[in-house]
């Protein structure tokens, strides 16, 4: 989905939750930088609620993308 990020869409099967996993230094810094909440980790995934996860994917697609 997209290039500094690994994406997860249902996490042990739970489609309410979304994984994220930074994929490079740009991922990580960004992530470090602009999602405010500390999100458990599975499997070194931010596990996310869907609806927090509209944010995050709407701020890297304008931060990030191409």
């Amino acid at each position: 989905m997209f290039k500094d990020f690994h994406y997860q869409d249902s996490i042990n099967g739970d489609r309410r939750l979304v994984g994220f996993n930074p994929a490079n230094a740009v991922g990580r810094t960004w992530w470090r930088d602009r999602v405010n909440r500390d999100f458990p980790i599975i499997d070194g995934y931010y596990i996310v609620d869907r609806k927090a996860s509209r944010d995050i994917i709407t701020g890297i697609e304008k931060d990030l993308e191409d």
